[in-house]
Formats: C-alpha cells, structure tokens, sequence
C-alpha cells in the first residue's frame, strides 16, 4: 500500500513548541527587524500580517515610481532573510535534544516502508528527527530533487552521500538550501548547509575558507497570495512534479498538521488535480483549538477537495491526537522499541 504524508506547520508546532506558526510569525519578526523603520512602519499598517505584507512587497504597484519599488525589492530580501533567522534561531535551541517519541517511532516508519514525506514548512524538525534517530547522516539523505551538500562547493567530498530513509519533498523550500537569488538560472546548483551534520564536517569547511554560501541565501518560497515567480526555479519545478507523481500513485494521504488555508490555492490544485481516480482515503490529522475551528477546518478540506478523495476525520480533534494517531498507525510500542 502507498502511502503519501502531507506535514504542515501543525506537526512541527507539536515536536517544537516553540516554532512559530504563520499567524505567530508576524509579532516574532516585528521584533527582529525593530531597526529597519520602513519595515517596521509597513508590519504596523498590515496588523503583523507576514502574509500581507510580503504579497504588497513582492509586487509593484501602478502608484510607485522607481525608487519606492526598488526599496520595496530591497525589503522584500530583508523580510524573507528575517522569516529565515527567526525560525533557525527557534529551531536550533532544540538541536541536540531527542525528539519525542510519536515522532521517532513516526519517522522510523516511514524510513522503514521508504514512504513520501511533502512538506510546507521549512524547518528542520522531520531532518533533525531522522539524524538524532540515526536513520540518516546528512538531511540530504532524505531530500528528493537535485539539492547538493555545501562542501561539494568548495571541492570537498559529501558527509553520508547517496539516499536513505524516506524521500522527503519540501515545496516551498528550506532553511538550509542556499541559492543565488535568481530564478532565470537554468541548470543553477541548490546548496544544503552543513547544519545537524558533525562538527568535524563544519570545521572542515572553515578550514576551506570558511561559510562556502556567503554569496547565496535562502531558497524560500515566500508566504504570499501569489507564489509564481519563486515557483519558476527549477528545483522548486521538479519537487513540485515529484509532489504530484506520488500523490497520483498513492492508495492514502495523511494530512498531518496541514489547515488547508483558502489562500494556498497551490496545494489545493496539487491535490485535485493528482488525485488517483479510486478516490483514496484522506485523513485529517489535526488538533484545533475550539469545535468551532475544527468545523471550519473540516468545511475547509471538504470545500477544497469536493469529492476527490474520501475525508477520514477520526484524527482531527481539540485534543492531542498525534501519539495516538501514531499508534493507530503502527501499532502499541514493542518491546525492542521501549
């Protein structure tokens, strides 16, 4: 059986609870950028909204002459690079710790069944749970599309080559993948930093001369209403197609922590418009936080997906549900597990 997980921000909020969800982002990179005035002053009008202010950023209006639109390219940069910072600084106080143990025995299963992971966020959480649990060596290992490790950069060898694990697909890119900016540069290499790897591979990076990506940054697809012109980079092109070979071929869909916002028309096309014509189970694996939210979540995957798949809401509660939907899944901790 074949199946495909989709993980949304609601996994990563229950591993790391102090990862910001998008709604939270907003007060986080206020804060941030609390010298950048110009920045400072638009977050203010747009109420902390990171969605609506990137969206007015990333497009030019008929009203703006050429220095306020090139300001607003120029903050446009700033604000993706400060979404990046607040979200490693998060993350990295939790590297080092073990993860918790739904997520380990969850990551084990699909590394086990090599089943497809795809992913919205872009947070290391699903990478640093396969490293500590020592499923992989480098996130690398489970990234499917041309992503290189950093050191092949400067001429050194990859730590832990080749795949392993499950084959994780992250459609709106990461953290920790590294390009030069551009989307008009065919053929242009996708760089992995060298985080959650040993710090023997880092030093040796610096022996090399240092950071090997200070001239590229992010490779982030930005949370605005219209996605197009990041969507053009190749890499993103070919998760994206792997994203919808999978879901075609699937016999079940979990959506894990995934709300299925109306403003993500992207996700809501790949899901209707890959979905096998067998109509697969879809199951909602989610925790709202009133019955109101979760009738409205509900109406949302209903209104999105029409009759493309059979919803399963046994998993989308008020309460934690994700160590039980875990056991549900593969069954009551073993003794060699315990």
């Amino acid at each position: 059986m074949a199946d495909v997980f989709l993980v949304g921000a609601g996994l990563t909020r229950a591993a790391l609870p102090d990862m910001p969800l998008l709604a939270d982002l907003g007060e986080r990179v206020c804060a941030e950028l609390s010298d950048h005035q110009r920045l400072h002053t638009l977050m203010e009008r747009f109420d902390s909204d990171v969605e609506l202010a990137l969206s007015y950023l990333g497009q030019r209006y008929p009203w703006q002459d050429e220095p306020e639109a090139l300001y607003n390219k120029a903050d446009f940069i700033i604000f993706q690079q400060t979404i990046a910072t607040v979200l490693q600084q998060t993350q990295d106080r939790f590297f080092g710790d073990d993860s918790p143990d739904w997520l380990a025995r969850l990551v084990g299963h699909w590394a086990q069944r090599r089943e497809t992971i795809i992913t919205v966020n872009y947070d290391l959480c699903i990478e640093w749970a396969a490293v500590t649990e020592g499923i992989v060596q480098s996130p690398t290992q489970v990234y499917l599309g041309p992503i290189q490790q950093a050191a092949t950069r400067v001429g050194l060898p990859e730590y832990g080559p080749g795949k392993a694990g499950f084959g994780l697909l992250k459609l709106h890119g990461s953290t920790n993948w590294y390009y030069s900016g551009g989307v008009d540069n065919p053929g242009e290499h996708v760089y992995c930093s060298p985080k959650l790897m040993p710090e023997h591979v880092k030093a040796e990076l610096q022996a090399h001369g240092g950071w090997p990506l200070i001239d590229h940054r992010p490779l982030m697809v930005p949370p605005v209403f219209q996605k197009t012109a990041i969507y053009d980079h190749h890499v993103i092109r070919c998760i994206w197609r792997l994203a919808a070979q999978a879901i075609g071929e699937c016999d079940r869909i979990f959506c894990i922590g995934y709300s299925m916002a109306p403003t993500d028309l992207a996700i809501r096309y790949l899901l209707t418009l890959n979905a096998p014509d067998k109509r697969p189970p879809l199951y909602i694996v989610n925790k709202p936080k009133t019955e109101e939210a979760l009738s409205n979540l509900i109406d949302r995957y209903s209104r999105a997906l029409r009759n493309s798949y059979r919803l399963n809401i046994e998993f989308a509660r008020t309460q934690d549900v994700l160590p039980e939907f875990v056991e549900w899944l593969l069954g009551p901790v073993s003794d060699t597990e315990s």
